[in-house]
């Protein structure tokens, strides 16, 4: 059962919150700034939350923010009267983060439109379950709200997540070949590990295409090249490194697939031009593969790394951090061991039960954890 529903209609701003679930009073999730977002969208995010950080063991419930401008609304007062709407849900019950739309400079204008410091309120939270959160004199919001740090944390979760499938199965990443869609923060960072983890990223897709090279491209110099939204300067592209349409990321030989974008890139329509050498596909964004195309990949002996464990990096170690279970010296190696541990566990309790999907059983595990 739901927590909290709640909608404001604002002069220039429509604003949804879902609370999904409290877990010791409190909650988090993002706040994503999407022209006619919706209370239904809030709530299935909400949900994906709360699975997110119950997959990993997190005693934190899940929560989401969608906020849906008016046309021609300024940014200023659009976040000035989120902030106001917010207020009595941020000063008690509800951690605030980004999300899609929205950076760590919005939250904080949130949380100062709203008069709430979110470190004192998860301080007096962890205080009331006689709990010390040890966080450096002088941190602020904006230090854990850097769009490079949680895409950093994002992107290493995707390839520890992959890197402990194969791990779990006996196999080798070395030399195996992967192709990245989406090249913001995350896609960035997760292109950066999966080459450092010895793969080689064959294939980049950002909104105007994909740039392939069948050899490997070089990640690094393509970082370099991307500009506003990740979208990659095609006029300076490294030695070896052609242009392709946006689709041929699922078709070029690859037997790692990343879809780290936007929710249902990957669907009934363009399913079938995914590589035969496909293996693995890890969620780097939320919901990037339809029910229908999953259940399609899953029958070609496909693995689908769902988002609740392969996105779910920056969550685990935000939620670790707010509960007390790590700090801020150590969360960068904890929390990635947090994720390891559950896609073990995972993989173990799905060969074990004959369950077809690892998102299943992570599923069923969250809701075990949330039960309990």
């Amino acid at each position: 059962m739901v927590w909290l529903r709640a909608s404001w209609h604002c002069p220039d701003v429509e604003i949804h919150l879902v609370i999904d679930r409290l877990s010791h009073g409190l909650s988090a999730g993002g706040m994503r700034l999407a022209e006619g977002g919706t209370l239904a969208t809030a709530e299935e995010l909400a949900r994906g939350m709360t699975r997110k950080l119950a997959a990993a063991e997190i005693e934190l419930g899940g929560a989401k923010t969608v906020v849906s401008p008016r046309s021609g609304a300024e940014r200023s007062k659009v976040l000035r009267q989120t902030g106001e709407a917010l207020r009595p849900f941020l000063a008690g019950a509800y951690l605030l983060g980004e999300d899609l739309g929205t950076t760590g400079a919005d939250v904080s204008a949130v949380y100062e439109a709203a008069g709430v410091d979110p470190i004192t309120v998860a301080r007096e939270r962890a205080a009331a379950r006689g709990l010390t959160l040890e966080v450096p004199e002088g941190l602020r919001l904006a230090d854990l709200m850097d769009p490079a740090f949680a895409g950093e944390l994002a992107g290493q979760g995707v390839t520890r997540v992959l890197q402990a499938a194969l791990r779990h199965r006996g196999e080798d990443a070395s030399g195996l070949r992967a192709a990245v869609q989406g090249f913001g923060s995350v896609g960035q960072a997760a292109a950066r590990h999966l080459v450092e983890a010895g793969l080689r990223v064959v294939t980049i897709a950002d909104v105007d295409g994909a740039v392939h090279a069948p050899e490997g491209l070089d990640t690094e110099a393509l970082t370099d090249l991307a500009g506003e939204g990740g979208r990659i300067d095609r006029t300076r592209l490294p030695t070896g490194a052609r242009t392709i349409t946006g689709e041929q990321w699922l078709s070029e030989e690859a037997e790692v697939l990343v879809p780290a974008a936007n929710a249902r890139t990957v669907h009934g329509r363009n399913v079938e031009l995914v590589s035969k050498a496909a293996r693995y596909v890890v969620e780097g964004a939320n919901g990037p593969l339809t029910p229908d195309a999953e259940a399609y990949l899953v029958e070609r002996g496909v693995t689908v790394l769902p988002d609740l464990l392969a996105n779910a990096g920056s969550a685990v170690a935000f939620g670790l951090l707010v509960t007390g279970e790590s700090v801020l010296d150590s969360v960068g190696s904890d929390f990635l061991d947090r994720l390891d541990a559950s896609v073990t566990a995972c993989l173990s309790e799905m060969e074990g039960s004959g369950e077809s999907t690892l998102r299943a059983v992570a599923m069923r595990r969250a809701e075990v954890f949330s039960a309990g």
